[in-house]
């Protein structure tokens, strides 16, 4: 909770992806104020590098939240779904701008703060993803066995 918190009043959420106009794959949902992610990137992935597992750090996806796990073993996570309905409730207001293509998803969560994701297909079992600003180096993840 105290992590929620802390990440609540410093976390605006923008995620976005950039792709062709010409793309017809494109699913570009502004001023929303729910997730959606694409179907490729559903289920969890862990951290890796060179082939090895670094942590238990990673996420967990579904049709409507994207989660970063902490500690896969113990399930501490923060989640955006939950976060977004928590400023709703408190009268913030909140912004979601998503963009999606078949190998790229983009997520902008606003408020007071911004906080980015990037995500970016390598292939069917390993992303890359670039959390915050565009100077933060992508890291790679591998899906979850």
């Amino acid at each position: 909770m105290k992590k929620i918190l802390l990440m609540a009043s410093s976390v605006l959420l923008t995620l976005s992806c950039s792709s062709s106009s010409d793309d017809n794959s494109s699913n570009n949902f502004q001023n929303q104020t729910e997730i959606k992610t694409p179907q490729w990137l559903h289920g969890e992935w862990l951290r890796f590098e060179n082939e090895n597992q670094v942590s238990s750090l990673g996420y967990r996806i579904t049709s409507n939240d994207v989660c970063n796990i902490y500690n896969f073993e113990t399930d501490d996570k923060h989640c955006e779904y939950e976060f977004i309905k928590q400023l709703n409730e408190g009268n913030y207001i909140s912004k979601v701008i998503q963009e999606s293509t078949d190998s790229s998803y983009y997520l902008e969560i606003r408020e007071e703060s911004q906080f980015t994701y990037d995500f970016k297909k390598i292939d069917d079992n390993t992303i890359s993803v670039r959390q915050g600003i565009k100077s933060n180096p992508y890291l790679k993840y591998r899906r979850k066995n």
